[in-house]
């Protein structure tokens, strides 16, 4: 299946010198998306970035050898998560529908969701909601496969087709945004300013409404033992000073 689908596979093991087999009892694959720097992005044709380094942090700490497998979207990394053809996916929020095809983490970061416009013009609505921009006629680019909260995506869901437009990376939706053929997006608040300040983009800026607040966690296959998971929680909340650390790296390249 994976042949057929093209997909690259990379391993990374936890430590240098010895084989695979010497290191790890369990190896578990992750699923890549859509690059979303500063949390996933690549360097040398490697992954890498904020998340990408907690998760090796944490397979380091627990002895578990890392497969990467990259996917077409994040759509398609959740179904493939789902079908248990990878093991895990990285920076999941937690959501009823969610937890029926899944296993969700100890949070390892927490995220917060806001809208990213151009407020010339729209000044007026600096203080409206979600609902409200919708009912003003705003148009907004989201990312597709992402959740955002139970109320803002049943907001999403009421509009019709031409309001909401999905697109699959962060860069595709700034680009819409800044030629002006979307009037918003919903972008994690940290990734949108990275962009912003690596871009150099002066025209775009937050909006004061926030979306959505959450803690994000691992997202295992329901294949993965429970005692992995276990394993994969303690390491988690012994190394959460490591965890910030990584964190405030990155957003203090901002």
């Amino acid at each position: 299946m994976y042949k057929a689908l093209k997909l690259t596979v990379l391993l990374l093991c936890a430590f240098s010198g010895t084989s695979q087999a010497e290191l790890c009892e369990t190896t578990l694959t992750l699923g890549l998306g859509n690059i979303w720097p500063p949390y996933y992005f690549e360097e040398n044709s490697q992954p890498a970035g904020a998340d990408i380094d907690i998760v090796q942090l944490i397979f380091a700490e627990a002895n578990i050898c890392l497969n990467y497998r990259k996917m077409p979207s994040s759509a398609r990394a959740l179904l493939e998560l789902k079908n248990g053809n990878i093991d895990f996916l990285y920076a999941a929020s937690f959501s009823e529908e969610r937890a029926k095809i899944a296993i969700f983490s100890t949070p390892y970061r927490h995220e917060t969701v806001r809208i990213f416009w151009r407020a010339n013009g729209l000044e007026y609505l600096s203080s409206a909601s979600l609902k409200s921009l919708f009912l003003s006629g705003l148009i907004v680019a989201t990312n597709r496969g992402s959740f955002i909260g139970k109320k803002a995506d049943k907001i999403l869901k009421m509009q019709n087709n031409a309001a909401v437009i999905s697109v699959p990376t962060i860069e595709q939706r700034m680009m819409m945004l800044t030629h002006q053929r979307v009037d918003f997006i919903i972008e994690d608040e940290i990734a949108g300013l990275y962009y912003i300040h690596r871009e150099k983009i002066k025209d775009i800026k937050l909006h004061p409404h926030v979306i959505y607040q959450d803690d994000i966690s691992l997202m295992f296959s329901r294949k993965v033992s429970q005692q992995t998971i276990t394993l994969i929680n303690t390491v988690i909340q012994q190394n959460g000073k490591k965890i910030d650390k990584i964190i405030e790296s990155y957003v203090n390249k901002n």
